[in-house]
């Protein structure tokens, strides 16, 4: 079984709003440009001013909308072999052998898995609302029935 959730979900309007932003701040530009060889002053008046507020909006909202779009490489994804995962706390992307968990220890928002080279990982189940916890969780479950490793509820 394979699976791919996302921490964010990516809209489905963002290309479409970039588009709009960017035709924002080509207009501002283009209105300022004409503006500056029309009347061949380097300083414009108030009527160039709009000009100026098209071009400030355009790029703050062409800013957050392609920052807020980087959010979608977090994700948590596995198959029977491998975990990957990358969650907003975490720098990397992380790969986990299945083969190589020693034991997993749930708790209500957190995962810790026990690696074979007693490293320990810990996941973060905070991200997720119930149906995609439900997956991980149950995926998690699976990997212990299969591994037959050590399953242990604890409590911080």
């Amino acid at each position: 079984m394979h699976a791919n959730i996302q921490v964010y979900k990516k809209s489905k309007y963002a290309k479409l709003f970039l588009i709009i932003c960017a035709l924002f701040i080509a207009g501002a530009l283009s209105g300022l440009i004409v503006g500056v060889i029309y009347k061949k002053e380097l300083i414009p008046d108030l009527y160039h001013g709009t000009y100026f507020a098209f071009l400030l909006i355009g790029t703050i909202n062409f800013w957050l909308v392609w920052h807020s779009q980087e959010k979608t490489r977090h994700l948590v994804e596995w198959n029977e072999n491998v975990v990957r995962f990358m969650l907003p706390d975490m720098h990397d992307l992380q790969t986990v052998n299945a083969y190589n968990i020693k034991s997993i220890d749930f708790n209500f928002n957190k995962i810790k898995l026990e690696l074979n080279n007693l490293e320990v990982i810990n996941f973060n189940l905070n991200y997720f609302y119930s149906p995609e916890r439900t997956k991980i969780i149950s995926f998690f479950e699976r990997l212990h029935n299969k591994n037959s490793g050590t399953i242990r509820q604890y409590s911080e």
